[in-house]
């Protein structure tokens, strides 16, 4: 029972995150692309400074961005996945529910943005992150299997 307790508040915890996770990602998203543009193109600056980096600022600004999307969607996933905590035996449910979420969370962000300023939405985007929720669940699964070997 005290485990139950347990699990329970892990749960909640976890859904909480989550939640703040996404409202964080809607309210990026809701910011006009002038305002939204102008902290990944510093945190492409610095990328370059940082990494003495030969590129066009705009390139390394489309990399900042994407590679946000799949980061953002990876964690999401690892905390859908500990949610739904599937093992290896009958993970597909699991995993299915993680995508859809995923799927559906990406896709009403970027329907989101068709609202926005200067902002559109895009398929691609959508991709990009239910790749970085897939990418959760290869390292989830692989973490399990090495552990259950162990």
């Amino acid at each position: 029972m005290k485990n139950k307790k347990i699990n329970d508040k892990k749960v909640y915890i976890l859904i909480i995150i989550l939640l703040l996770t996404v409202g964080l990602l809607f309210y990026q998203s809701h910011k006009p692309i002038g305002k939204s543009n102008n902290l990944s193109i510093k945190i492409s600056e610095t990328f370059i400074k940082l990494l003495n980096l030969d590129m066009d600022l705009n390139r390394m600004n489309y990399i900042v961005r994407k590679s946000a999307h799949f980061l953002s969607y990876m964690f999401i996933g690892f905390i859908l996945l500990n949610i739904y905590k599937p093992n290896l035996k009958d993970r597909k449910i699991g995993y299915i529910k993680v995508f859809i979420i995923s799927l559906i969370l990406a896709s009403f962000d970027e329907f989101h943005q068709l609202f926005v300023d200067g902002r559109y939405g895009s398929v691609r985007d959508i991709i990009i992150d239910i790749f970085g929720s897939i990418f959760a669940m290869i390292i989830y699964t692989l973490t399990k299997y090495f552990r259950a070997k162990k």
